[in-house]
């Protein structure tokens, strides 16, 4: 990769030479087009040049954290060993005190006894034990991370009280408003979801009154009850709220 780079380089920097030797020792100047094109180059080298710097520290740290990270020799009386006497690198000594924290909780139940950097080391495990908690339940957590979360405490805070929520949120809005409007809870409510409007009968002109008769009689043929139909169509009604995408994450 680095020697693509640094071929753009010299390809941006060349054509650029070439507009500025173009004008080199005359009294003309470059063309506005030529002007934009020199000014474009060098900024694609600048960008470049800035490419090849990251990945020349990029190197520089990996090499270092190499070094730092691999195994001192044996007997040199520095951190822990293995088993044939080689001393182990940062990464090798905290997965042996992550087996080691393991091993002690397991056999005792809490996590008394530990030192500052056994405690800050299961800090670490114990976040990711949460995390993967969280994410997948306790079907899904491994060995260990079940050994982790079986010394939490819920009323020692430093012990996992923290991790308890003090309240249960249900994923419901109290509407306020619509408590308060007494009339809903005495009215009727339809929901239009494919019509376009709704169609309700009514009685628009009341039967005429009953008529005195005798006890074989039928009374007068009704003619004045008139029906209707009310049709109630819904208008659309819009507000735009912003949500953060934070928010629609939780």
């Amino acid at each position: 990769m680095r020697k693509a780079l640094e071929e753009k380089f010299r390809e941006a920097m060349t054509k650029a030479d070439a507009i500025r030797l173009k004008y080199e020792g005359k009294s003309e100047t470059m063309t506005g087009q030529e002007e934009i094109e020199w000014s474009r180059l060098l900024d694609e080298a600048d960008t470049v040049k800035a490419q090849i710097e990251r990945l020349d520290k990029a190197e520089t740290l990996k090499a270092f954290g190499e070094r730092t990270s691999n195994a001192l020799p044996a007997g040199s009386g520095v951190g822990p060993v293995d088993d044939k006497g080689a001393h182990l690198g940062a990464g090798a000594q905290t997965k042996a005190m992550q087996q080691e924290i393991i091993k002690r909780i397991d056999a005792q139940g809490n996590r008394k006894g530990l030192s500052d950097d056994e405690t800050k080391v299961l800090a670490d495990m114990e976040k990711k034990a949460f995390g993967n908690f969280l994410r997948v339940g306790l079907k899904g957590l491994t060995r260990e991370e079940l050994v982790v979360m079986k010394a939490y405490q819920a009323d020692s805070p430093a012990s996992g009280g923290f991790l308890v929520t003090p309240q249960q949120f249900v994923m419901e809005l109290i509407t306020l408003m619509k408590d308060l409007t007494f009339m809903r809870g005495l009215a009727t409510l339809y929901n239009v979801d494919r019509a376009e409007g709704l169609g309700i009968p009514s009685l628009d002109v009341d039967p005429a009154d009953p008529d005195w008769t005798s006890e074989l009689a039928t009374g007068n043929e009704e003619t004045s009850m008139i029906f209707g139909k009310r049709e109630l169509r819904p208008h659309p009604l819009a507000k735009r709220v912003k949500l953060s995408n934070k928010l629609l994450r939780q």
